[in-house]
C-alpha cells in the first residue's frame, strides 16, 4: 500500500507529507461530467529516523505494510459491521426494530469512544515509512 505525497514540513525526527486522496470514481474516465468525483488533500506526520534527508517539496512515496493495511480496515469495516449484524439480529426479536437500532447506534457509539481511548496504542501499531523519489 503506497501513495505518493509532496513534503510540506520538516521537524526532528518526523516529516509531514501531504497525500491526495481520490474516490474510486475520480479514476474514472466520466469524472468530469458527473460531478461526482472528489479528491482532497490529507497530510500525515510520518515519524523517521533520516528526516534530515527530505526538505520541503520534495516528492515522496508512503507505505504501510500490508498487514497493518488489513488490520486498519478490521479496525474500521469489518468490526462494526459484525458489531452492528450481531447487535441488532439478537436484539430484534425480543425488544423490536426501534430499540435493537438505537442499541445498535450506541454500540457502535462505545466501540468508536473505545478506539479513540485507545489511540495512542493503536497508532504505535501502524508505522508508516517514508522513501524519496528521485526525479531525473
Amino acid at each position: 500500500m503506497n501513495h505518493s505525497g509532496t513534503v510540506v514540513a520538516v521537524a526532528p525526527w518526523q516529516v509531514s507529507v501531504a497525500i491526495i486522496v481520490e474516490s474510486a470514481c475520480a479514476q474514472c474516465h466520466a469524472h468530469g461530467a458527473c460531478g461526482f468525483a472528489e479528491s482532497t488533500s490529507r497530510t500525515m506526520a510520518i515519524k523517521t529516523n533520516d528526516w534530515e534527508r527530505y526538505k520541503v517539496g520534495d516528492t515522496v512515496m508512503v507505505s504501510i505494510n500490508p498487514k497493518n493495511g488489513t488490520t486498519a480496515v478490521a479496525y474500521a469495516y469489518i468490526i462494526p459491521a459484525a458489531l452492528m449484524l450481531i447487535v441488532f439480529f439478537c436484539t430484534n426479536p425480543y425488544w423490536g426494530d426501534l430499540w435493537s437500532t438505537l442499541l445498535t447506534i450506541l454500540t457502535l457509539i462505545l466501540y468508536w469512544s473505545i478506539l479513540r481511548i485507545f489511540r495512542k496504542h493503536t497508532q504505535r501499531k501502524f508505522t508508516f515509512s517514508i522513501s524519496k523519489i528521485e526525479t531525473s
